[in-house]
């Protein structure tokens, strides 16, 4: 329950992105996505508060003054150490917490938020839309497969994550960019590592030879509606040299081997 004379205080997490095409490190669409769904809310009933866990020195971090951050609040992490600790410390009071689905080009999977939710012992919302808040209930609309939605009711403290699909309705501007602030403060949690992550060259699937269809379309349409088998030859007798030679034949009939 949440004390309904107070501003209910919402953490938004945020995330150094990258850009899809050359790599270059910017601000994150889906955290946009996130910062858009929480500058919607009433501001006179909601009190705000963007949070980065890393480096505050990252020249990225500025793109977010641009889309409207007025105060970035960024707890200092060393590189390859895990960032769940220090924002537990951080966000621990608040009564909602809004994040994007997951990072672009880093670990990238998308466990902060659950993570944050188990130890808070907080409510989850994934794939979220559009948010709506009264008193100590959020309401939510959730994206489902398929493109179908459904409305979901849940009780304060939460933590919600936006769907990529959520709309994008802040906008960058240099003027902003240069009348916020960044805000760095150590992490109050002990440093733990993260996990060791393996990187490897990905490996190509082989290729399975599959014959040419020869049949008409008027015979595929008949087969499709029977149950006659369309298996090959089956050879239980004879020599290896007479399988072999049956095989290859099989294969120059149907254009898979050229000599």
């Amino acid at each position: 329950m949440t004390d309904s004379t107070r501003p209910l205080r919402v953490a938004v997490l945020v995330s150094v992105g990258r850009h899809p095409v050359s790599g270059a490190p910017r601000w994150s669409r889906n955290d946009a996505r996130a910062l858009s769904l929480a500058f919607a809310l009433p501001p006179s009933l909601t009190s705000i508060e963007v949070i980065h866990a890393g480096n505050a020195q990252h020249a990225a971090l500025a793109d977010y003054l641009a889309l409207g951050v007025k105060a970035l609040n960024v707890v200092s992490v060393a590189p390859d150490i895990n960032i769940v600790p220090a924002l537990l410390a951080r966000v621990h009071h608040a009564d909602l917490i809004i994040c994007g689905s997951r990072a672009e080009g880093q670990e990238d999977s998308g466990m902060v938020p659950y993570l944050l939710a188990n130890a808070l012992d907080m409510n989850l919302v994934p794939s979220v839309l559009e948010l709506t808040i009264a008193q100590d209930r959020a309401v939510a609309e959730q994206f489902l497969p398929k493109g179908r939605r459904r409305s979901v009711e849940v009780g304060l403290p939460t933590v919600i994550t936006v769907h990529p699909l959520a709309p994008l309705t802040v906008r960058y501007a240099y003027a902003q960019k240069l009348a916020g602030r960044i805000i760095a403060a150590p992490a109050q949690a002990p440093a733990i590592a993260g996990t060791d992550w393996t990187v490897e060259a990905i490996r190509a699937k082989p290729i399975k030879f599959a014959a040419r269809e020869k049949r008409s379309g008027h015979t595929r349409m008949l087969s499709a509606t029977t149950t006659e088998s369309r298996a090959g030859q089956v050879m239980s007798q004879g020599s290896t040299q007479e399988k072999a030679a049956a095989v290859i034949t099989y294969l120059r009939e149907h254009g898979l081997i050229d000599y």
